[in-house]
């Protein structure tokens, strides 16, 4: 079989300690071995930025054969940055785009509609879509205003487009098939790679307990009701640690200078996110937009053999359940901080949970979610 060119089209200035998006594609890339009997070339098309090069996710694989392709956007307005995008991004493409490829737009429409833009000419080309979020609960984070109902209106169009379309969770595949009876979507859960894993040995053994808070500082990922919490939860038996970067961070340093238990180390790279995790008995995962695939700070955790405190709903639920994680009524501030005084009281009860979530590895690994990638764009 003949190999194909591999483009992964993304709007994202590719911080390596980004987000959820930026750290799949971190394991992706380092991973790329599996598919190297099926695909030649890789390249990425990104959004430049001011950030220093040695901050973003081209720094980590300059030595290699993978090719790196910025998009420079000059507006900071979001709607003439968008077609700016769309514009020099065709063009990069068009010019790229010169043997049998495979095209997949990762994270949002901007991608998507790039992708269905792009002529299949007289080479093999299928074209396809890695769904990060469910659009509809996505919009309401974005401030599209007017817009929004117009992207939704195009999505079903754009979707039934594309040769393939791959979910990220159960939870966004069981939106897209309901939503759309769409008979081009795969499953392809987030996953861990195990070969950086740090594992917490002794989880719940030391005098103070660390309950950890990893992810983007902004009010959709929840630390507003983390902050919240910790102010109601008066003791000074566990130590809670917040890591990441976003709009709240002066409220995160505020309330670290008001309580010595709370410890910020701002934005970490995503290896050293795992260091930090083998430091933490509990991790809580808070996010408020349901529906988002199989988050990767929540598996990480599960590797790293931390107590899940998270929210009952289906983002956390399509793989957790009361046996291995401590489920927490969506947005239920007073429950979250009273679950710190229950773990504190009896810390068995948090490591039959843990013991309990091991039994999630299998199959979650990168290894598997390659294999699984490998076999979608064999079938297509």
């Amino acid at each position: 079989m003949q190999k194909k060119d591999l483009f992964l089209v993304l709007y994202s200035d590719l911080r390596a300690a980004g987000g959820g998006i930026e750290s799949w594609l971190i394991k992706f890339l380092e991973n790329r071995d599996i598919l190297s009997s099926d695909t030649d070339h890789i390249y990425i098309l990104f959004l430049n930025s001011d950030y220093d090069i040695e901050q973003k996710i081209p720094f980590l694989f300059k030595d290699s054969e993978i090719q790196f392709i910025s998009i420079a956007l000059e507006s900071k307005f979001p709607l003439i940055r968008g077609i700016e995008y769309q514009i020099k991004g065709f063009k990069q493409l068009q010019q790229l785009i010169t043997k049998s490829s495979i095209l997949i737009s990762v994270g949002t429409y901007l991608e998507l509609f790039l992708i269905y833009r792009i002529k299949k000419r007289n080479i093999d080309i299928k074209k396809g879509y890695w769904i990060r979020n469910v659009l509809k609960f996505l919009l309401k984070t974005r401030h599209t205003g007017i817009f929004s109902s117009i992207i939704l209106k195009m999505e079903a169009p754009l979707l039934k487009s594309m040769d393939f379309i791959i979910a990220n969770g159960e939870d966004t595949f069981n939106y897209y098939r309901n939503e759309y009876n769409l008979n081009n979507l795969y499953l392809n859960k987030n996953a861990v790679d195990e070969s950086k894993i740090c594992i917490n040995e002794h989880p719940f053994e030391n005098n103070t307990i660390r309950i950890g808070y990893i992810g983007r500082l902004v009010q959709d990922k929840g630390i507003d009701s983390f902050l919240k919490s910790i102010e109601l939860y008066n003791s000074k038996s566990i130590e809670f640690v917040i890591i990441g970067s976003g709009d709240m961070e002066e409220d995160v340093k505020k309330i670290g200078k008001k309580m010595n238990n709370v410890l910020f180390y701002g934005a970490v790279s995503n290896q050293d996110v795992y260091h930090y995790l083998s430091t933490l008995d509990a991790t809580v995962h808070l996010t408020y937009v349901d529906s988002g695939g199989l988050s990767n700070s929540l598996l990480e955790s599960i590797f790293s053999d931390n107590l899940i405190i998270c929210w009952n709903t289906s983002a956390f639920t399509q793989i957790l359940n009361d046996e291995n994680a401590i489920l927490i009524e969506h947005g239920n501030v007073e429950q979250l901080s009273s679950t710190y005084t229950k773990i504190a009281a009896d810390r068995g009860f948090a490591l039959r949970k843990i013991q309990a979530a091991k039994k999630l590895k299998p199959g979650n690994d990168m290894i598997s979610h390659m294999n699984k990638f490998l076999d979608i764009i064999n079938i297509i």
